[in-house]
């Protein structure tokens, strides 16, 4: 239920890595929980192209409180940042908007 990541590294090889939790919502959109840090990773549409982060592919976290390394029961949704130059771990292919685009 998710496509090959840009690059293998990208947020540490999340969502292919053994272990995390994916599934296909009835309109087509791929989520996963990517670590058990409380990373989720959305693909806007799925398996079809570009499969790119900060394009279809959107990270966010649930923390608690303030302290995204704080137990608990989640409370809030924090987007990452946009990035306009690349990340090798979050932005291979630039501009991605993250932040901008998810907190319209």
């Amino acid at each position: 239920c998710w496509a090959t990541n840009e690059t293998s590294d990208v947020i540490s090889g999340h969502p292919n890595s053994s272990g995390d939790r994916c599934f296909v919502d009835s309109s087509g959109r791929s989520w996963c929980e990517a670590s058990y840090l409380g990373w989720f990773v959305v693909d806007s549409n799925g398996l079809t192209t570009p499969n790119q982060f900060g394009k279809d592919r959107f990270i966010f976290y649930t923390i608690v409180g303030n302290d995204i390394n704080a137990s608990g029961i989640p409370d809030k949704i924090v987007y990452d940042n946009d990035y306009n130059a690349i990340d090798r771990n979050k932005c291979p292919n630039p501009p991605c908007y993250y932040k901008s685009w998810l907190s319209q």
